[in-house]
This record gives structure tokens, C-alpha cells and sequence, in this order.
């Protein structure tokens, strides 16, 4: 699968902030986000880019954040 056109702008900053990126797809993203906090950090971080957070008990309680992207952006 070839990377998506906003995924080297998403892997920068990640690498930046020190963040793992567990899994992607062409509209999706999976990180790492062990707290709460980090959680509504990224969720809010990334929101600019043009995701949002696919609520799910299942990846919270395993530390991960899924985040879904608009295909209009």
C-alpha cells in the first residue's frame, strides 16, 4: 500500500512529539495515547489536519487512539 499524500506531514510531527504510530491506512491513523490527557491532546492536535478520534473503550484500554480523516480535506 503506498503511503498517503499527508502521512510524511503526520510522521514529522510525530517524530517530533515522540509519538508512535502503530498502524495507517489511506484515511485513517493509529497512535500510541497511553493517558487521557495525551489522548484529548492528540485528538485535539490532529483535528487541524483534518481528523477525528474514533471513540472505542477497546483502543482506550489498550492505549491507542484511532483517528478517522474527512476525504473532503
Amino acid at each position: 500500500m503506498s503511503k498517503p499524500p499527508w502521512f510524511e506531514e503526520v510522521r514529522n510531527l510525530c517524530r517530533a512529539a515522540d509519538i508512535e504510530i502503530v498502524g495507517w491506512g489511506p484515511e485513517s491513523l493509529v497512535l500510541t495515547a497511553k493517558t487521557t490527557e495525551l489522548r484529548q491532546q492528540l485528538t485535539e492536535q490532529f483535528s487541524s489536519m483534518g481528523f477525528q478520534a474514533v471513540q472505542s473503550s477497546e483502543d482506550e484500554y489498550a492505549g491507542l487512539l484511532q483517528l478517522m480523516r474527512n476525504s473532503a480535506q
